[in-house]
Formats: C-alpha cells, structure tokens, sequence
C-alpha cells in the first residue's frame, strides 16, 4: 500500500527536476472515501498518439503493461515518443530522481479500484482525462478536450483496493505513514533549482524547507527518541534503538 502511494507521489516530485519552473504539488488522503490524488502543475503529459502502438501517450503509460522495459513518460517525452524503454535501469548511475522502469503508476492502478488519469498539454491545447476501474481491468475511452490553458497539470486520483492489502480502511497508521512521505518530499525539495516548490497535503502548506528542521537524536539503551527543531507531528517518527 505504502508503495503505490509512493510511486505516484515520487512521479510528481520527479516532474520538478524536468519541468524548474513547476512550483506546486498537492496531495489529498481522503481515508472517508477511501482516496488518494497526487496533482502537479508540471509539465503535463503529452496528449498525443504513440508512434508505435497507436494509442495517446497517457494511456500507454499509466494502463498498459508491456513486455520488455516498461515505457516511461520521460523517456517517451524526451526521445519524441519512439521509445518503450524506462529511464531508470541503470543502478550503477547516479541518481536524483526516485521513479524507476516505469512500472510503478501501472502497479498502482493494478492495486486500485479506480485509477483516474488527468493532465493537461498547453502545448497542443489540449486536456486528457481516462478512467481505470476494478485492478485496471475496465478502462473507459479518453476523454480529449480542447481547452485554453496557459499551464500544465497532471493529477492521479486513485482508490486503493485495499482488500488486496488486507486491509479495511485507511486507518490512522497507515493515513500517518503516506503523510510522513509527503514531508519527506517537501523536506528534500527545498533546494531544488528554479521556482520554490510548494508541497500541500490536505490542503495546508507543508512548511519544511530543508531536513535541519527534522532533527532526531535516538538515545541508546532503549526505544525512547529525542527529537528536535520538530514543526511536524513525532507519530510520523518511530525510531526503534
């Protein structure tokens, strides 16, 4: 559970690396409804045909699991769409980015109820929106609008199957789990080039610029913590000694 929420939440924190001048991600944890949404105002996803399996770009890349290396929207984007190939398998090279193969948004809407794809290409004028249901065994047809927009934007909203995890609800542990990953991008975003990243969960702004303000000591000898400089909640903190 914790891994497809991450996966989703990486994606959009990846975008800031490609796109400086992105400033915003917001992350809604609805446990009431059982929902998920990671919205970016990025780069969008490009709204046009693959080249080679002759279906939008979107689809293919969050509701089509391939054979081979996984497509990767970054890989698609940047080599004009020709690719199929992750941009993330090398383990020998250094990395600043968190997504890897291109597999895990799929993974995602496998675990998922429903699966909501949305994004918007200012490029070409245009607004994508897909529906995935039923661990993405049903899809609907893109929906493709023209629109007037100045900005790009992708947005995931997605409802864990949670049965699968043996699970009955987002309980409070797991609702503090995917919250404490949430401070962690905004934690590692503070010195990201280009605009300020402003990291949202829930609708209030995370105010965490950099680690110095997410200070920990672990005394020894026991499971007790000491924690320091703390602007966010100690349950997010479990340190075992």
């Amino acid at each position: 559970m914790y891994k497809i929420f991450d996966e989703i939440v990486v994606n959009a924190a990846d975008n800031k690396q490609r796109d400086p001048t992105m400033n915003k991600i917001e992350v809604t944890i609805d446990p009431v409804q059982n929902l998920i949404r990671v919205w970016n105002n990025g780069q969008g996803v490009p709204i046009a045909i693959h080249q080679e399996h002759k279906i939008y770009v979107p689809e293919l890349i969050f509701g089509h699991l391939l054979t081979g290396k996984q497509v990767d929207f970054y890989t698609l984007y940047f080599t004009q769409y020709d690719t199929c190939s992750g941009s993330n398998f090398d383990d020998e090279e250094a990395k600043t980015t968190g997504g890897r193969n291109g597999y895990g948004a799929k993974l995602a809407n496998i675990f998922s109820l429903e699966f909501i794809v949305e994004t918007v290409d200012s490029a070409a004028g245009l607004k994508f929106k897909q529906v995935f249901r039923n661990n993405m065994g049903e899809r609907s047809e893109p929906e493709i609008k023209r629109v007037n927009a100045s900005s790009d934007y992708t947005c995931i909203t997605f409802k864990p199957d949670l049965a699968r995890f043996k699970m009955d609800c987002l309980d409070q542990d797991i609702v503090s789990l995917l919250s404490k990953r949430v401070y962690d991008i905004a934690g590692t975003s503070g010195n990201s080039s280009g605009s300020k990243l402003n990291v949202y969960l829930n609708g209030t702004k995370i105010d965490i610029k950099n680690f110095e303000k997410v200070k920990y000591n672990c005394l020894s000898g026991g499971n007790e913590f000491l924690l320091t400089k703390m602007s966010i909640c100690p349950l997010f903190y479990q340190i075992v000694c």
